[in-house]
C-alpha cells in the first residue's frame, strides 16, 4: 500500500516528478542552486515543502494509539495547542508543525482512526486570516470540492499540505537564507554557539541537498567568519564537528592566556611600592 506521503506527492498540485530530479549542482555552482532554475524552482520548492510536511506527519498518521500511564495527569494539565497565524515564513511554519505534531502525540491523537479529531484540533491551531480561510474554504460547505480541486485528500495531512501550498511562498526561502546569513560569529559566545545557530537556521530551510547542502553551507560560513588565527589550524579533511572542537580548544587557550594576564596585572597593581 502506498504511504500517505506518496499519495500526496503524486497529487495534481505537486505532480509525479521525482523529489530528487532537479539538476545536480556542479563544483562551480552556487549551493543556493534554486535561484538558477527559474522555470522549475517554484515547482521543486513545492515538492520539497510537501516532502518536509510528510516527513513530519507520516509516522503520526500510521502509528496506533496506546493507553498512556500518565493519562490521568493529562486530564488535569491543559497543554495549550500551538498556533499558526499564516505567516509566510519557513522557520515559523516548520516550528509550529513540529510543535503541533508533538502535541498530538502527547494526547495520542495518532493513527487513521483519529484523523477527524486532528482536523478539529487544526481548527483550534489556526488564528487570524488563516483560520478564516480554513473554516471558509477547506471545512466550509464547499470544502470537499475545494480540497479535491486543489489536488489533495480530505485528511489532516492533506489539509496541512494545502495550508503550506497556500501560505508558504518561495519568497520565504529567501527569508530563511537571510536568517542564515545574519548569524554572526561572536568570540564571547564561542564557535559552538555559532555552529549551533547556523545549523538551526539551515534546518529551518528544510529543502534537502538539491538546494542547500547543509555541511557545505556551514563549513563555508565557519571558514569565512572565524578569525584567521583559528582557521590556519583547520584541516580540510576534518569534519565540521572536528573543526568546532579544534576552534573551541583554541578559544579556551586564548581565554586562559587572557585571564592569566589580567590576574598578573592585578597582582602587579596590588603589590606595595
Amino acid at each position: 500500500m502506498a504511504s500517505p506521503s506518496s499519495r500526496f506527492l503524486h497529487s495534481r498540485q505537486f505532480g509525479s516528478e521525482n523529489l530528487h530530479s532537479s539538476t545536480p549542482h556542479g563544483d562551480n555552482d552556487d549551493w543556493r542552486g534554486y535561484s538558477k532554475q527559474p522555470s522549475s524552482s517554484a515547482h521543486s520548492f513545492r515538492l520539497k515543502v510537501a516532502s518536509t510536511v510528510s516527513e513530519i506527519l507520516d509516522q503520526l498518521v500510521v502509528e496506533k494509539a496506546v493507553k498512556l500511564p500518565f493519562e490521568s495527569f493529562l486530564e488535569c494539565v491543559n497543554f495549550p495547542i500551538p498556533t499558526y497565524d499564516g505567516e509566510d515564513d519557513l522557520s515559523t511554519f516548520t516550528s509550529w508543525l513540529l510543535q503541533l505534531e508533538s502535541w498530538l502525540r502527547i494526547y495520542q491523537l495518532v493513527g487513521e482512526c483519529h484523523d477527524a479529531a486532528r482536523i478539529q484540533i487544526l481548527h483550534q491551531a489556526l488564528t487570524g486570516n488563516v483560520a478564516k480561510w480554513y473554516m471558509t474554504c477547506v471545512t466550509g460547505p464547499a470544502g470537499d470540492d475545494f480540497v479535491a480541486r486543489r489536488g489533495y485528500e480530505n485528511t489532516f495531512q492533506g489539509h496541512i499540505l494545502l495550508l503550506a501550498s497556500e501560505f508558504i511562498s518561495q519568497a520565504s526561502l529567501t527569508k530563511a537564507w537571510a536568517e542564515f546569513d545574519n548569524v554572526q560569529y561572536n568570540q564571547a559566545q564561542g564557535v559552538r554557539a555559532f555552529h549551533r545557530n547556523l545549523d538551526l537556521a539551515v534546518r529551518h530551510i528544510l529543502l534537502g541537498n538539491d538546494f542547500a547542502p547543509t555541511e557545505l553551507a556551514i563549513r563555508d560560513r565557519i571558514m569565512t567568519e572565524v578569525p584567521e588565527r583559528f582557521r590556519r589550524f583547520l584541516s580540510r579533511s576534518a569534519s565540521t564537528e572536528e573543526w568546532v572542537d579544534e576552534i573551541e580548544r583554541l578559544e579556551c587557550c586564548e581565554l586562559q592566556i587572557t585571564l592569566r594576564e589580567i590576574r598578573r596585572r592585578r597582582m602587579g597593581l596590588a603589590t606595595p611600592k
